[in-house]
C-alpha cells in the first residue's frame, strides 16, 4: 500500500512539474528560422507575424534568414535543432515541393531531412495565388480561347517558365495534362523577365502575382486570364479561377506557415498556434499582410499537417505525370 502511495505520489508531483515547466514557456526569445533571402514577401510577412506573436507571449521572436537550395539550408537546420520550443520554422510551399521531387529523385541531393515526419506542425499563416496572363500579341481573352488555340496550334504556343520546383511551373504542367495541349516551355530566372517577355510579345503565356497582374492589365500590356487558387482573389474578384474555365479541380497557390521540430511537446504547440491565430486576426496585421498581397489563413494544427501532406502527394502525381 505505502509502494502504491509513494508512486502515486511520484506522478502527481511529474505531472505538476509538467505543467509548471509549460507555463514558464516562454522564458527567453524565440529564433524563426526562415529559408528565404531578406526583403521578399514571404520575409516581410515572417517579420510582421513575428513581433505580433512575440507581443502576444511577452517574449522576441528573432527572425534568422538561412537562404539557399530551395530553402533545403534553413530547413535542414531547423531539423537538427532542439525540440524544446524555442526554434521555429517559417516554411513555404517549397516544403512539398521539395518532398515530391525528392521522391521521384529529381532533386541533385537527396533531402537530409524526412519533411512529413521531422517536423511539427505550429499552424498556417498565409495562401497567395498567381493569376494566368495572356500576351496583347497572342490576341486571347479568355482560358475558354486559351484551351482551344493551344489545341489548334499543335505545340507552337509558348509560355514563360519558372524553375521547374515553382508554382509557376506546375501550374502550367497541370494545365497542359488536364488541357490535352503542349505549350513551348521558354525558361525565365524569375517572374520579372517572364512578364517582361510577355509584354514584348516574346511569349504567349506567363503567371504573375495578383498585384502585378492588375498594373499589367491597366497599363494595356496584358490580359489576366484566370487565377490559379482554388477560390477567386479578392484583388480581383471578376477574374475567375482556372478551376471554372474547364480544369474541374485544378488548384496551385502559394502557402506559408509555421513548423517547429520533431519531438516538441504538444502544450507548446497548442500555445504557439493559439499565438498565431490570435496574431493573423489582429486586423491591423492582416491589413499589411493584405497589402504584400498574400492573405492571412489561420488554422489548426492539424489542417495544417494535413495540407503539407496533401499538397506533396498532389505534386507527385503532376510530376510523374509530364511526359
Amino acid at each position: 500500500m505505502k509502494l502504491i502511495k509513494n508512486l502515486l505520489t511520484a506522478a502527481i508531483a511529474a505531472c505538476l512539474s509538467l505543467s509548471a515547466h509549460a507555463q514558464d514557456y516562454p522564458n527567453k526569445p524565440i529564433r524563426m528560422v526562415v529559408p528565404l533571402a531578406p526583403g521578399g514577401g514571404g520575409d516581410v510577412a515572417a517579420r510582421l507575424v513575428a513581433t505580433e506573436m512575440g507581443n502576444i507571449l511577452g517574449q522576441n521572436i528573432i527572425v534568422e534568414n538561412k537562404a539557399g537550395a530551395s530553402s533545403v539550408i534553413g530547413t535542414s537546420q531547423v531539423a537538427k535543432s532542439p525540440a524544446d520550443g524555442y526554434t521555429l520554422l517559417f516554411v513555404t510551399d517549397f516544403h512539398s515541393i521539395n518532398e515530391a521531387m525528392n521522391r521521384l529523385g529529381k532533386l541533385a541531393n537527396k533531402l537530409p531531412y524526412e519533411s512529413l515526419k521531422d517536423f511539427e506542425s505550429v499552424g498556417q499563416v498565409l495562401n497567395l495565388q498567381i493569376v494566368l496572363l495572356a500576351s496583347k500579341k497572342s490576341g486571347i481573352k479568355s482560358m475558354q480561347e486559351l484551351t482551344a488555340k493551344a489545341k489548334s496550334m499543335n505545340g507552337a504556343m509558348s509560355a514563360g517558365m519558372l524553375g521547374e520546383g515553382s508554382p509557376h511551373y506546375l501550374a502550367f504542367l497541370n494545365m497542359q495534362q488536364m488541357g490535352g495541349y503542349e505549350l513551348i516551355e521558354v525558361p525565365y530566372g524569375g517572374s520579372g523577365p517572364a512578364t517582361l517577355a510577355l509584354q514584348a510579345g516574346d511569349v504567349d503565356l506567363a503567371f504573375a502575382t495578383i498585384g502585378a497582374g492588375i498594373q499589367m492589365e491597366k497599363a494595356g500590356r496584358a490580359t489576366p486570364l484566370a487565377v490559379s487558387g482554388p477560390v477567386r482573389d479578392p484583388l480581383a474578384p471578376t477574374i475567375p479561377t482556372i478551376a471554372e474555365t474547364g480544369y474541374p479541380g485544378f488548384a496551385i497557390q502559394s502557402w506559408m506557415g509555421l513548423l517547429a521540430p520533431k519531438g516538441t511537446s504538444r502544450e507548446k504547440l497548442v500555445l504557439l498556434n493559439n499565438a498565431l491565430n490570435k496574431a493573423l486576426a489582429n486586423p491591423e496585421l492582416a491589413q499589411k499582410i493584405k497589402a504584400t498581397g498574400m492573405y492571412p489563413a489561420p488554422a489548426s494544427r492539424e489542417h495544417f499537417a494535413t495540407l503539407i501532406s496533401q499538397e506533396a502527394d498532389k505534386l507527385e502525381r503532376i510530376y510523374k505525370n509530364k511526359k
